[in-house]
């Protein structure tokens, strides 16, 4: 939760009278792992993340324009202490800050714009616009390499304990016109500046593929399968180890549906006992809804890890929608008895015939269903 204060104003050229600033927020939105089937927030280890520096207005009401951004890394675990930052829209930047010892703590940036008084002879800092409408805007971005060690790492860009003006992350805007547009400096050491931490994770991701894949559609309007393989051997999970749960908006999750559901062992193609396969006993998930099969730990075989689904039933051609296209997919292999093309049986029931035709049927039209807010990391 955002939490609002009053800044800290400085004034160039005597004591201007100003509006009363509400503070602001800094995001960290890193990139996803290449393993989709990992949680938000974790990664392989030597995977290369690249992190985004947002900055909006917190609450916003006027348009201010970015002056200064400083990124003080002195609590974040060494690490994931980058070792550069880009920053957007400049024409001037600091090289990197070092603290007494000499290693690479604080990152800081001046954001010039054009020349919009020429004849006053102001360098106008109005390069970087914060909207009123307090939009996030991208100020920076910065890449860091996984430790190959398994385990939680913070990066946090605050330092909020320094009172240092010269030290702690802080974001300033101003200094055009005096009269119009003095410096006003939001620091998190004052709370007028939240937000700034970063939690990742280093996993032994074990998950290798699915079918489907992670992110595209179940088929079917009743037993509906995935199959998980992974690159070890597994044991089969017990009742409760597993987690199935619609995704609903906001970041929330519905009912664990796995009691519905079986999960059995297969070998892989090596022999091995490696592929996990879940499958519904009945009709529990709802057309055009998406729905998360995790394991958040209880699951001791393998470590943590998610695969994400949208049910479109009809779903044969593999496109994320349910057309009349799909109907001529499936009926070029009716009828099939045995060895069926498991895409194309849409009933569930291990054939395809008519009767798959009319269950698909029943769906048309059916477009491409986003994944709730909240769920977008992936």
């Amino acid at each position: 939760m955002r939490h609002s204060k009053r800044g800290v104003l400085a004034v160039l050229f005597g004591v201007v009278a100003s509006p009363a600033f509400a503070g602001a927020i800094i995001d960290l939105v890193p990139s996803a792992s290449s393993n989709l089937f990992n949680p938000c927030g974790a990664y392989l280890p030597g995977e290369v993340v690249t992190v985004n520096v947002m900055i909006g207005q917190d609450p916003a009401s006027t348009d201010h324009y970015l002056r200064l951004t400083q990124l003080d890394f002195t609590n974040s675990d060494e690490e994931v202490v980058p070792s550069s930052v880009t920053w957007m829209n400049t024409s001037n930047h600091f090289p990197h800050l070092e603290d007494g010892g000499g290693s690479i703590k604080r990152f800081s940036n001046t954001f010039h714009g054009d020349l919009v008084t020429p004849n006053l002879g102001q360098d106008t800092t109005r390069q970087l616009l914060l909207p009123g409408s307090g939009a996030m805007v991208k100020a920076g971005e910065f890449t860091i390499t996984m430790p190959n060690l398994f385990g939680d790492y913070t990066i946090d860009v605050r330092n909020a304990g320094s009172s240092d003006a010269d030290r702690g992350g802080q974001i300033r805007f101003g200094f055009s016109l005096p009269s119009t547009d003095p410096v006003t400096t939001w620091r998190f050491n004052t709370g007028d500046l939240t937000g700034g931490v970063l939690n990742l994770s280093v996993v032994d991701q074990a998950v290798a593929t699915s079918t489907p894949d992670t992110g595209t559609s179940l088929w079917r309007n009743t037993a509906n399968v995935v199959r998980i393989t992974f690159d070890r051997n597994i044991t089969q999970p017990t009742s409760g180890q597993l987690e199935i749960r619609e995704l609903l908006a906001g970041g929330a999750v519905g009912a664990n549906l796995s009691g519905s559901f079986t999960f059995t062992l297969e070998n892989d193609g090596g022999g091995d006992p490696r592929v996990l396969v879940i499958k519904d006993t009945g009709s529990n998930l709802t057309h055009r809804s998406w729905y998360t099969v995790r394991n958040t730990g209880n699951w001791t075989a393998v470590d943590v890890f998610h695969g994400d689904f949208v049910v479109q039933v009809g779903d044969a051609n593999r496109d994320g929608r349910v057309l009349f296209n799909d109907l001529g997919v499936i009926n070029g292999s009716v009828p099939c008895f045995a060895a069926c093309d498991a895409f194309l049986d849409i009933n569930g029931d291990n054939r395809i015939l008519f009767n798959d035709l009319g269950v698909a049927n029943g769906s048309i039209p059916s477009f491409p269903v986003a994944k709730p807010a909240g769920h977008s990391c992936q």
